[in-house]
C-alpha cells in the first residue's frame, strides 16, 4: 500500500497495522510542529492560556492533518463492514474543539478550564476512546462491501496485523 494510499484515499479497507502506523505517523508530524514551535517561541506553549499565535498554529495544523487522518479512519471503518460516518463526525469534533480554542482561550490566566473546555473536552475524549476502540477491533473475516479483507492479501511468512 503506498503512503498516498494510506492518507489521501477514502476507498477499500485497512487492516490494524497500518492503521496504526499511519495514526503513529500523523503524532510524529505534530510532536515535530511542536518541537519546531517551542523553538521558535519557547514562552507560546507554555502561557496560560498559550498564545494566539501557537492556538492558531495549532489549528492549522489539525485542518492539514483532518484529511489523513480522516482517510485512515474510515478505511479502519470499511474494514469492520462500516460506513464513513463515524469517521465525519470523528473528525468534525476534533476541528471543533481546535476551532473553539484558536478564537477563544478554553484556559483562563490562572490556568482554570472555562465551561467550554468542559463541553468540548468530553467529545474529546469520546474521539480519543474512539480511536483505539477502532484501531483495536478486528476487522471482518473475508471480503465486504468494501473490498477484499486486507489480511487475506499478505505474503505467507509475515505475521498478521
Amino acid at each position: 500500500m503506498s503512503l498516498a494510499h494510506l492518507f489521501w484515499e477514502t476507498q477499500g479497507r485497512l487492516a490494524r497495522r497500518p492503521f496504526w502506523l499511519g495514526v503513529l505517523a500523523l503524532i510524529v508530524v505534530v510532536a515535530l510542529a511542536n518541537a519546531a514551535a517551542a523553538y521558535y517561541d519557547p514562552s507560546g506553549m507554555d502561557a496560560t492560556p498559550p498564545a494566539l499565535w501557537y492556538r492558531v498554529a495549532s489549528l492549522l495544523l489539525m485542518a492539514a492533518i483532518a484529511w489523513p487522518t480522516y482517510a485512515l479512519l474510515v478505511k479502519r471503518l470499511h474494514d469492520r463492514g462500516q460506513g464513513p460516518h463515524a469517521a465525519i463526525v470523528y473528525s468534525v469534533l476534533a476541528l471543533l474543539l481546535h476551532a473553539v480554542d484558536a478564537v477563544y482561550p478554553l484556559e483562563t490566566p490562572k490556568g482554570d478550564l472555562l465551561w467550554p473546555g468542559l463541553a468540548i473536552g468530553a467529545p474529546l475524549v469520546l474521539v480519543v476512546i474512539a480511536l483505539i476502540v477502532e484501531g483495536m477491533r478486528r476487522g471482518d473475516t473475508g471480503p465486504n462491501a468494501h473490498g477484499p479483507d486486507p489480511l487475506a492479501q499478505i505474503p505467507s511468512g509475515e505475521p498478521p496485523a
